[in-house]
């Protein structure tokens, strides 16, 4: 048996890419760190609008918004502190932040209006149980949870805000129905003013387009009196430093809130996996494959910071990707900024004024910051669906799922007949969508084998079958396309290789391809002379001058479109193994 794969690299540190300033292993300066750590977290806290939003959105008071920020504020900066080490089975061991998410938003409201905020903050330490449990299994979630139907749910994250963002957009809460000119403009202009600079900002001002959009929010809305009275004098008597004020609403429990919160916690692990992936290809030159070690880590941290924050009395956690975004844009990757940050998060806490200035923002500019994010998330989510091949299986799977969970929004009153223990999940478009797209997913998977075969001729070469065999199987399969890409140009260049050489003396060869969602597995048998697999280029003097220069030149090729390549041989019979990484 002869393999050509290349050679395990046996480095346990990632060579750090030239770009970066400080590598995930790197330590910087304390003062760096600290400053590293306070940028950060200034672009972490407007992310807390899930939690001052989910507040609003369910008419909470001013002690029980504060309230929740602060455990907001604890509880990312422990997940925070907890994802950047690697001790205890827990932390992907890089710079990925934590703080509130609207991934729960839906679930989170769903259990308020049924059992209070004490049902709440129960099934999100629930949720955090369920997802250190999902961590162990997160390889095979990627089976019932393919990117079209974890790109699908992500979009309906960013959906399912729409009503609630317009209508803070312009100014209306749960008890003001009267649209008023100024809070449209207070709205309009933070939306305006969040989208022109991140779209037209350098690169500073785009950072922190939210942080500009809330301080011209507030300055617009003191000037036009949309403030509430007497705001500044009550933030002037709060002390400077306090214990947090944690209205803790006590712990309750419904198994039949148990679907939406895992479907919460479900996407939320798909999430972090796409962001610890990116922070090992940034912070290793040489990256090739997923540690899933570390994916499992960093979902053990994520799942106890959001366990942390129900039993606190708040709501769920996950990853940052726009940190994880200005960590590599400012060349500071380090693990040991995630302490730091996390430190500051924590320490903000203990500053009364910031948690009651975020508790009293004006419901437009609330609206504003969150038009803003549901854009991303709605786009985020189609861009995670179009990162694979759809044929007319997928498009319905899509199409379906997200009609079903449109209609939860448009037309809510076609599902008031059902019972009470079916409202957890035809009470949300989230926890529909979700449940409707892995039914049909499995169903449309019926049919389709995860290995395919095609029998070729020997003599004559036939790139054009090979590439619709694989294109078919593509789309079947649900497969990256410039995985399939690459599978079918290596057997194709394999095929026309052993035709050219001669080197089948069978009438057919056999091609199989095997995919199984972390790799495409493709194999050609045939009966003859073995062919010749070269990790190094002929020389232009070889091609010249050396008759199998040609040969070991095709055998190149073959070996740079695939990840792995070995020839197995038995007898005179010949099998080529290539391996895509997927």
């Amino acid at each position: 048996m002869k393999d050509t794969s290349p050679s395990n690299d046996s480095r346990t540190v990632p060579r750090t890419p030239p770009n970066l300033l400080y590598g995930v292993e790197d330590r910087p300066p304390v003062w760096t760190l600290a400053v590293l750590g306070v940028q950060h977290g200034a672009l972490l806290i407007s992310s807390l609008m899930a939690t001052v939003f989910f507040a609003q959105a369910l008419g909470a008071d001013a002690a029980q918004t504060r309230s929740l920020v602060s455990v907001g504020l604890i509880a990312g900066g422990l997940a925070s502190i907890l994802q950047a080490t690697r001790k205890w089975g827990l932390g992907s061991g890089y710079f990925c932040l934590h703080t509130s998410s609207f991934i729960y938003f839906q679930a989170s409201i769903s259990a308020a209006q049924a059992g209070g905020l004490a049902l709440v903050c129960g099934m999100t330490l629930a949720a955090g149980a369920m997802q250190t449990l999902l961590a162990r299994v997160v390889g095979r979630l990627r089976t019932l949870f393919p990117p079209e139907v974890a790109g699908l749910v992500v979009a309906m994250v960013g959906l399912a805000l729409a009503p609630y963002a317009v209508k803070s957009l312009f100014g209306l809460g749960r008890e003001d129905t009267v649209i008023e000119a100024r809070e449209v403009l207070v709205g309009l202009g933070t939306l305006a003013i969040i989208v022109g600079f991140t779209v037209w900002g350098k690169k500073g001002f785009r950072l922190f387009a939210i942080l500009l959009g809330i301080v011209f929010g507030f300055g617009s809305a003191y000037a036009l009196g949309v403030l509430p009275a007497g705001m500044g004098d009550s933030l002037r008597e709060l002390p400077l430093v306090a214990l947090p004020q944690i209205v803790h609403p006590g712990l309750a429990f419904d198994p039949a809130f148990i679907l939406p919160f895992l479907i919460a916690a479900i996407c939320s692990s798909l999430k972090l996996t796409g962001d610890v992936i990116t922070c090992q290809k940034i912070n290793d030159l040489d990256w090739k494959r997923v540690d899933m070690a570390s994916v499992q880590r960093g979902i053990n941290a994520e799942g106890l910071g959001t366990a942390a924050a129900g039993l606190l009395g708040g709501t769920g956690l996950a990853a940052s990707s726009s940190n994880i975004g200005m960590s590599y844009a400012t060349g500071a990757t380090s693990r040991y900024i995630g302490y730091a940050t996390g430190i500051f998060f924590i320490a903000v806490a203990f500053f009364p004024q910031p948690a009651y200035v975020l508790s009293h923002m004006p419901v437009p500019v609330i609206g504003a910051i969150i038009v803003y994010a549901a854009c991303f998330m709605i786009v985020t989510g189609w861009s995670i669906i179009m990162t694979r091949m759809i044929d007319s299986r997928k498009t319905f799977v899509v199409g379906i799922s997200l009609i079903m969970g449109m209609s939860v929004l448009v037309a809510p009153e076609i599902y008031a007949p059902l019972p009470d223990h079916f409202k957890p999940i035809f009470g949300s478009s989230i926890a529909l969508t979700a449940v409707t797209g892995v039914l049909l997913n499995l169903l449309f998977r019926i049919g389709i084998g995860d290995r395919a075969e095609l029998l070729l001729s020997s003599a004559n070469a036939s790139g054009r079958k090979i590439n619709d065999f694989f294109l078919d199987l593509g789309g079947k399969w649900g497969a990256r396309p410039e995985v399939i890409r690459k599978a079918a140009a290596a057997a194709a260049e394999l095929h026309e290789s052993l035709a050219e050489q001669g080197l089948s003396r069978g009438e057919e060869l056999l091609l199989e391809a095997y995919f199984d969602e972390f790799q495409v597995q493709v194999d050609m048998t045939y009966q003859g002379e073995p062919i010749i697999l070269s990790q190094s280029r002929p020389s232009p003097e070889q091609l010249l001058e050396d008759d199998q220069a040609f040969a070991r030149l095709s055998g190149y090729l073959i070996s740079q479109y695939a990840d792995t390549v070995r020839l197995e041989t038995t007898g005179g019979t010949h099998r080529v193994r290539m391996v895509f990484d997927h």
